[in-house]
């Protein structure tokens, strides 16, 4: 919600305004229609599927987790335990 409409701010400060039909000041109770709540929900799930089909076709995610693939100083650790030993 953006803070300005939420709680007006006054257009004349220090000033009173006797009459007005436009209901200056004064805070509104707001709830969605159904077309705005379908809007929002058809955006959040059309961002998950465009996210989970992103992960699927670019290479985003590691092939394997194995220490062989993740890590690139495993072999030169094994190495060197091997040689400890």
């Amino acid at each position: 919600i953006i803070g300005g409409q939420a709680y007006p701010m006054p257009l004349m400060p220090g000033k009173e305004v006797v009459a007005s039909s436009f209901f200056d000041g004064m805070v509104a109770s707001y709830s969605p229609s159904l077309p705005e709540v379908v809007l929002g929900v058809g955006g959040i799930g059309l961002a998950l599927v465009m996210a989970t089909f992103a992960m699927k076709v670019l290479p985003f995610l590691p092939q394997s987790l194995s220490d062989a693939a993740a890590d690139p100083h495993h072999e030169a650790a094994a190495q060197k335990q091997a040689a400890a030993t």
